[in-house]
C-alpha cells in the first residue's frame, strides 16, 4: 500500500472506501475539499484537524512528490478559487504559512481577487 493511502486512511477512516479506490492523493484531496465547507460551518475541529495534518505530511515530502503536488495543485488552488472557503482560510493556515501558499492560493486568481482573498484572511 502506498504511503499516502496508508496516511490518508490513518487520518480519514470514514472515507475508507473512497481512498482505497482512489487513483492519487489528488482523488483523495477532491473528498476531503468535498467536505471541508461543511466542516468549517459544522466546527467539526476533528475533521478540520485532519486536514490540516494530511496536508502538512504532504507538503512536507519531496516537492516533485505526487503527494506535495496533489496538495498544491488538487488542494490549494481550488479552494483559493472558490470563494466560499475565503473567510476559512485562517482555520487551516497561519499568517506564516499563508504567506508561503498565498502563490498558490492565488494561482487562478486576478490581482484584485487575490487583494480580496488576502483581505479575508487577514480579518480574523
Amino acid at each position: 500500500m502506498s504511503t499516502w493511502r496508508r496516511k490518508a486512511l490513518e487520518l480519514f477512516p470514514q472515507f475508507k472506501q473512497e481512498i482505497e479506490e482512489s487513483d492519487s492523493p489528488t482523488d483523495v484531496w477532491f473528498e476531503i475539499e468535498g467536505n471541508l465547507i461543511n466542516a468549517f460551518k459544522r466546527s467539526d475541529d476533528d475533521f478540520i484537524k485532519s486536514v490540516k495534518q494530511y496536508f502538512s505530511w504532504s507538503v512536507a515530502t519531496n516537492d516533485c512528490s505526487i503527494p506535495h503536488q496533489s496538495a498544491t495543485c488538487g488542494f490549494l488552488e481550488n479552494i483559493g478559487y472558490r470563494k466560499e472557503y475565503w473567510p476559512y482560510l485562517n482555520m487551516l493556515f497561519t499568517h506564516q504559512q499563508f504567506k508561503i501558499y498565498k502563490t498558490t492560493l492565488g494561482y487562478s486568481l486576478s490581482k484584485e481577487k487575490l487583494g480580496e482573498m488576502e483581505n479575508a484572511f487577514y480579518e480574523k
